[in-house]
This record gives structure tokens, C-alpha cells and sequence, in this order.
């Protein structure tokens, strides 16, 4: 429990603190999503519960309000899961354990869920207070934000009358967020058959461990390792001087996320074990070099493993191959701006029955340089007998230099701490742009708590930002 004494945002809190016992990872939020459509009812309130599980619930206005402009408060209820390679939660039951350090609330070895579990909350803390000054309020929670924003895509626009849309998923108090990058899925999908070698008398797993990880939007420029491209310099470096089987090859867990993570298990002579354990070493020490700040607890660890039937040598050298030279991470930056406006994130690797899976993320607010990434990964596919799949797409949040909502969200702001507000774009996709581009009359603004590690294991949360930003949106709502 959290001392929130003194803590004029102790609602939020309190409500952030539920929603970590429910269970809400990205496609898994039925719970939740009952959970907010039970809250909603019991306050009597106009509660909607949509085809694929979003939320809406509506509150009327304050007194001496009623004639102002309608307000959407927006955020996803899901969460993006990720943990520790010791941790053993089962997170489609199991709470976010949590701590406090340094007025931080921690995700104890896996991800928080603040990203956006802090804009549910702040949400539900407007809708329960009968105190707060405000226009007619419309809380939309959305679904599947971390993988699909099907939540956003697929939501009845129709059924809201706001003209104001307050997105709550920026995660750096002090900046409002007014335009984003767009993005689309690409998958690389290498079919085989498996094949036996009765001289291959061992079998070992390869595990490269302990990256930092993180977004890999917000944080892909800061040259973080990626555990899969790590694992394929290392299979190559062993194909160069040895023969063995690859049995399987499986590295990270969303395709937005930094892999921490990537595993391979192999088949070979046991007469090769030594070198190769050398090898691993020579790679650890090289990657320790050229890693060792952003990623200072990275590890190979090797182990005895069954031996398998393996895939067949002809796909694993491609495969191989294609990940090595397949693009990743920043791709070019913004000729007007400090942020990125392009970049790939090689996210999972998935061996299954019949094909090896490559997921990638790719992001970008210049469509002809997200075209650019796309035809570098089909013609990667072609050479070396792949397929590529497209999936997902989403569209940048255009930049406007002038709303109303960014003049009043600036005043607020400077009326509050003396400090003039941030406006910013940023390399990430936020629902925002599918609002953009559905209601083009709804004027659009992101803001929120600091946040750090958001998409990895110890996902924190600023306690006293979280106050910040709560008598800012209180201070927002009152002033629209």
C-alpha cells in the first residue's frame, strides 16, 4: 500500500493501484473492461461497452458548465507484459507486483502498466469527484493500444460529442504532445522442413540475457542492444567455423518492444562444445565493449539442451543471414526537429512448427521513408525465400500550430508553475492519430506523468508527477 497522505491526487492513485491486481494485458482485457463498465454503472452514469470491449462512459457537467465544450479524457486500458527471466508471474491472473523507491512506483520485475493505466485512472478519478469543475465529460477507454489500436480503429465515433480530446499517454510532465509519427507491422515468415544428423551427439542453448530493453519508439535512438541482431552476429560467427543445427530460434516479446531476451537451440559435435562456449566469450566481451553503458547487465549463458530434429541448413543460413543485414533502429532523423523520423525494431523472433517468424516494428512521420523500410524488407524476403506480410497500419497525427485546446493547456500550465509548457512531436504512435484522421473537428492534445522504462521491467512511475499532472488536467478542465 502507498502512503498517498497529503497527496491531492490520492484518487488516482488509489484507482491506478486496482487496476494493477486486474490481469490487462494487450488482447486480454475482458476483466478490465468490465471492471470499468461496473464502475461506470455504479455511479450511475451512461456506461458503453462496445463490440471489442471499449468503454465509455459519460458524466454531466458542473454547475454553470453545462453550455461548454464536451471533453473526451482518452487511454488504453491495456498494458504491454514484459519480465524478468526470473519472475514468475502468470500475467493472465496473476497482480503487477509493485514498490515504492525514491517516490517512484515500481513494476517489481516485469512492466508497471502506467503505460496508460495513470489515464484510466486519472479518468476514473474525474468521473467519481463531485467536486471538480468541468464541462460535459466523455471517458473513452480503448483496447489493444500496444499492439493494433483496434480499440481507436474500431470505436463509434459517433456515439461522443466532444470537440476536445485530451489523450493521456504522453509520459514526461512538462510537455504536451500535438503530432506523432504513423507505423505498420511488417512479418518475415521463412518456411522449413527440419532434418536429422545422427553425428550431431549434443545439443546446447544459447541465451543472450540482461538487456536494458524499452520502447521502441521513445527510446530507439539511445542505441540500446537488440538480444536478437546479438544472437545472429554470435550463430554466424559459429557457422563460420563449425557445423551445427539450429533447432530453434525465439527472441523477444512484442514486436514494440526492445528485445531483452533471444534464445537458440542448437545441435552439433560434442567435440565443438569448447569453442563454441569460446566463442560466446569473445562475443560477450566484444558486445560488453560496445554496449556496456546502454546495456551493462548483457550476459551469454549456455547450457545442455535435447538434442532435435533441426531446420534445414539451407533456411537457417538464410534466415541467418537476412537478420543480420535487415534494418534496425534509427533510420533517419528530422531535418527540422531533434526527434526521429524513421526507424525498425527487429521485436520477436518466433520459431513455430513449420516457418521461423520475424516481427518487426516500423514507425515513421515521413511516409515515403516507411515505403523505404517496407521495400528493404520485401526484397530481403526475396532473396533469401521469405514472405513478407504488412499488418497494422496506422497514421501519423499531423502537426497543427494552432488549436484553442493548446493555448488554454499552456495557460493552465504557466498559471501553475511559472514555466512556459513544451510542445512537442514525437516518434511513437499514439491513438491520437487515428482520431486525427476519423473526426478531423476534434481538436487533440497529449499529456501525462513522467514515466520510465515504459515496455520493460521496471516500468516506473513518478508519485509526485502524478500530482503535478492531475491538478493540471483538473486546472485544463475548468479553464475549457
Amino acid at each position: 500500500m502507498i502512503n498517498l497522505e497529503n497527496n491531492v491526487a490520492a484518487r488516482v492513485i488509489s484507482h491506478f493501484e486496482q487496476l494493477t491486481k486486474i490481469p490487462r494485458c494487450s488482447g486480454q482485457e475482458r476483466k478490465v473492461s468490465d471492471y470499468l463498465k461496473q464502475f461506470g454503472e455504479h455511479l450511475g452514469l451512461e456506461t458503453i461497452q462496445d463490440e471489442v470491449l471499449n468503454i465509455i462512459i459519460k458524466k454531466p457537467a458542473s454547475p454553470g458548465y453545462e453550455d461548454h465544450t464536451p471533453v473526451i479524457l482518452q487511454g488504453h486500458m491495456d498494458m504491454v507484459c514484459e519480465k524478468d527471466d526470473l519472475c514468475s508471474i502468470d500475467f493472465t491472473k496473476d497482480p503487477i507486483k509493485t514498490k515504492v523507491e525514491n517516490g517512484f512506483i515500481v513494476g517489481d520485475g516485469t512492466t508497471l502498466g502506467a503505460d496508460n493505466g495513470i489515464a484510466v485512472a486519472m479518468a476514473m478519478a474525474i468521473l467519481e469527484d463531485k467536486d471538480a469543475v468541468h464541462p460535459p465529460i466523455e471517458a473513452l477507454f480503448t483496447v489493444d493500444e500496444e499492439r493494433t489500436m483496434l480499440g481507436a480503429r474500431e470505436v463509434d465515433l459517433s456515439l461522443l460529442d466532444g470537440k476536445i480530446l485530451l489523450n493521456l499517454d504522453t509520459e514526461e510532465e512538462g510537455v504536451a504532445v500535438v503530432g506523432c509519427s504513423g507505423g505498420v507491422r511488417m512479418q518475415l515468415e521463412f518456411p522449413y522442413n527440419r532434418e536429422m544428423n545422427s553425428e550431431f551427439s549434443s545439443g546446447l542453448t544459447i541465451a543472450v540475457t540482461g538487456l536494458t530493453g524499452g520502447h521502441s519508439g521513445m527510446e530507439i535512438h539511445l542505441g540500446r542492444a537488440n538480444a536478437n541482431v546479438l544472437l545472429t552476429r554470435l550463430l554466424l560467427e559459429i557457422e563460420k567455423e563449425l557445423p551445427f543445427g539450429l533447432i530453434s530460434f525465439n527472441g523477444g516479446a512484442m514486436d514494440n518492444a526492445i528485445p531483452r531476451l533471444a534464445k537458440a537451440e542448437i545441435a552439433c559435435h560434442g567435440k565443438d562444445i569448447k569453442r563454441i562456449e569460446e566463442l560466446a566469450k569473445e562475443m560477450e566481451e566484444l558486445w560488453k565493449f560496445e554496449h556496456g553503458t546502454t546495456d551493462p547487465g548483457l550476459t551469454v549463458a549456455i547450457k545442455p539442451s535435447p538434442v532435435r530434429e533441426f531446420i534445414e541448413d539451407t533456411v537457417r543460413t538464410n534466415l541467418l543471414k537476412a537478420m543480420l543485414i535487415m534494418p534496425n533502429g534509427v533510420q533517419a532523423m528530422n531535418q527540422q526537429l531533434p526527434v526521429v523520423e524513421s526507424s525498425i525494431n527487429m521485436g520477436v523472433v518466433i520459431t513455430e512448427p513449420d516457418k521461423v517468424v520475424i516481427k518487426c516494428s516500423l514507425r515513421s512521420a515521413n511516409a515515403t521513408l516507411q515505403d523505404l523500410t517496407e521495400n528493404r524488407l520485401r526484397i530481403i524476403a526475396e532473396l533469401f525465400n521469405a514472405n513478407a506480410i504488412k499488418s497494422g497500419a496506422y497514421p501519423a497525427w499531423p502537426y497543427k500550430p494552432y488549436t484553442k485546446i493548446q493555448e488554454i493547456i499552456k495557460d493552465s500550465y504557466r498559471s501553475l508553475t511559472g514555466k512556459e509548457l513544451k510542445i512537442e512531436v514525437i516518434h511513437a504512435g499514439l491513438e491520437c492519430a487515428m482520431f486525427a484522421q476519423n473526426a478531423p473537428d476534434v481538436e487533440l492534445i497529449s499529456f501525462g506523468p513522467d514515466i520510465t522504462g515504459a515496455h520493460a521491467p521496471g516500468e516506473a512511475m513518478n508519485i509526485a508527477s502524478v500530482e503535478n499532472v492531475w491538478k493540471l488536467l483538473l486546472e485544463v478542465l475548468k479553464n475549457i
